[in-house]
């Protein structure tokens, strides 16, 4: 038996399709990524709320940074690291109010430092708000996952997913 309520059945279409506004998020999302990709903090300073003390960032070797300044400094040390060369995100889950949304997703990155190429999962938190009509990061942390810690992550969920897992390229 089902003893979801109202406010808890899923918004999705019966294939399982992303609403409107969850596409949005999902799209500021991979522009998100894009950037890291890139390495191009010019792209990433585009992301985020451009609000001095309203954003914040929780890398694995950093630990949490808040504030323009702080966040881009991570940033900074991160791209001055070694360039993430492949970058493939599943996301698990998005959530998506009139002004806010957040997305949790596994991300699963390569990356190339002094001719030694390291790949590993974290998992993900992204905070995004509505400003001037477009969905802007808050706040982004992301952690070290073991895969035996997940085994029953997708089986969790309260909403379907669709048969690709979620998974985005970028």
């Amino acid at each position: 038996a089902d003893d979801r309520g109202p406010a808890d059945t899923p918004e999705k279409e019966s294939n399982d399709t992303p609403s409107a506004p969850e596409q949005e998020v999902i799209d500021a999302l991979v522009y998100f990524y894009e950037a890291i990709q890139a390495a191009d903090l010019a792209v990433m300073e585009n992301i985020w709320l451009p609000a001095s003390d309203a954003i914040s960032v929780a890398h694995p070797f950093h630990g949490l940074a808040v504030g323009r300044d702080e966040v881009f400094s991570t940033w900074r040390t991160m791209f001055a690291l070694g360039k993430v060369v492949d970058v493939d995100v599943e996301i698990v889950r998005v959530e998506v109010s009139p002004n806010m949304a957040w997305c949790v997703a596994i991300q699963h990155l390569t990356t190339s430092r002094a001719n030694e190429t390291i790949g590993g999962r974290r998992i993900a938190t992204n905070i995004f708000q509505m400003w001037k009509g477009r969905w802007k990061m808050v706040y982004h942390g992301a952690a070290p996952v073991f895969l035996e810690d997940m085994s029953g992550m997708q089986d969790a969920q309260d909403s379907p997913q669709d048969d690709s897992g979620g998974r985005v390229d970028v």
